[in-house]
């Protein structure tokens, strides 16, 4: 016979609080992408390199390098998520988006979709130091 918990209700003696809430031990790191914000699109992951597309280099006559020079900075930022049903439009290759305090080119936009699964975005963008409207936060 089922035991009848509504009056008396099992008592877990803190385990609750062991089940449901993160315990951090030892190094402490960055976990999600928590503060990573596209309008529109519920951010899976994120991820910004930042490149010089020119480099230089000055040998001697050992082909030992003595010098270089890097030009044309940049950033490239990939975003993945999913699309929100409040988005009225996506975002197109092209246009230009905020992300974390940087507004940055749309170079490319991926966009799937299955008869069970939610629609995924891959975005990627490129933020140029020649161009002041989307030069990069180095």
């Amino acid at each position: 016979m089922a035991e009848d918990f509504t009056n008396n209700p099992p008592q877990f003696d803190g385990l609750e609080d062991t089940l449901l809430n993160a315990k951090e031990y030892g190094t402490v790191l960055k976990y999600g992408v928590d503060g990573v914000t596209v309008a529109g699109i519920l951010v899976d992951s994120y991820s910004r390199s930042v490149k010089h597309a020119n480099m230089e280099e000055i040998v001697d006559q050992n082909g030992i390098v003595t010098g270089i020079r890097m030009s044309d900075g940049r950033a490239e930022i990939s975003v993945s998520g999913r699309v929100k049903t409040s988005a009225s439009t996506l975002v197109k290759a092209g246009a230009t988006f905020a992300i974390n305090g940087e507004t940055a080119l749309i170079t490319e936009v991926s966009l799937s979709a299955g008869s069970k699964e939610f629609t995924k975005v891959d975005i990627k963008a490129a933020c140029y130091e020649g161009i002041t409207a989307i030069k990069p936060l180095f």
